[in-house]
This record gives structure tokens, sequence and C-alpha cells, in this order.
């Protein structure tokens, strides 16, 4: 009788499958260099956002103030309303002791200085004495083009104003 060769043979032992895990020590680098990347990325968006933030919301009050001058039509109280805009925005965007006490000529001295070819003296009557006079009937009901040319310079002057380091 013959032997059979092939009974001889025994089955083929396959090598446990590769697992995913540890992976090699370039994809670890590559892995911890995307979530720094990643970290990074999002700080500089949030430091942006945070440093837009004043002057989106300066934009939207000077926004209420012009529709405020289109509906009712109150020179004293946008005058107010808008040296006091120029004077948050400047305390925030300039160091606090250099705008705070400012006042007068001194104060659009420094709105010149700091705005991108604003002549603000044009406007020294609607920033240094309207907003401090009685209301008079000449000074409510109509619309002031000039005014509303103090309304776009400001939005001009906030535009270009950056912080100081």
């Amino acid at each position: 009788m013959q032997n059979d060769p092939l009974a001889n043979l025994r089955d083929i032992h396959l090598p446990p499958p590769i697992h995913h895990w540890p992976i090699g020590k370039g994809f670890i680098g590559l892995f911890l260099l995307a979530a720094i990347s990643l970290i990074f990325a999002i700080i500089l968006l949030r430091r942006r956002i945070n440093a837009q933030r004043p002057k989106k919301q300066a934009m939207e009050l000077l926004a209420i103030i012009r529709q405020n001058q289109i509906k009712n039509p109150d020179i004293k109280a946008a005058c107010h309303e808008i040296n006091t805009l120029l004077k948050r925005v400047a305390v925030y965007y300039h160091k606090r002791n250099k705008v705070a006490d400012l006042r007068g000529q001194a104060w659009l001295n420094f709105l010149n200085k700091t705005g991108k070819e604003i002549d603000f003296n044009k406007y020294r009557d609607y920033l240094l004495l309207y907003p401090y006079q009685k209301t008079s009937e000449a000074y409510t009901g109509k619309q002031d083009p000039t005014l509303m040319a103090l309304i776009n310079h400001t939005e001009i002057w906030i535009k270009h104003q950056k912080e100081q380091p």
C-alpha cells in the first residue's frame, strides 16, 4: 500500500491579524502636528473675533444713531451720542490715560491725528458745542447734511482704529 504524501501535510497556521495600534512614530508626530496646528488656528481665530467685537458693536450703535436721526432728527442728541461713541472707541483702542482727559481742541486734534485724512475740525460745533447746549427748535425736526457727513466720517474713523501695542 502506498502512503499518501498528502496525508502527512498539516494545515497552514496564519499569523495573527495586524493591529492598527500601535501606529508608527511618524503618524504619531503627524497627528500631534495637526492637533497643535488646529489649536493654534482656533486661538488665532478667537483673538481676531474678539478684536473685531468692539468695532462691530460701535458700528451697530452708529447705525442706530443714523436711523434715529433719519426717523426723528435731533441734532443735540445725535451729537452727544456720536461724541460719546468716539470717546468710548478711542479709550478702547488707545491708552486710557492718553484719551480719557481730552477735551475741546485737544480732543479734535486727537481725532484728526488718529483718523485717516478726516478733518474733524469741520465738525467742531457738532462735537464740542451742540451736545451741551439747551435743546431748541432750531436743532430738532430737521435733517442736517453736515451731521450725516459727521456720522459717515465717524464710521470711517472707527473702521481704521487698531489696537495699540
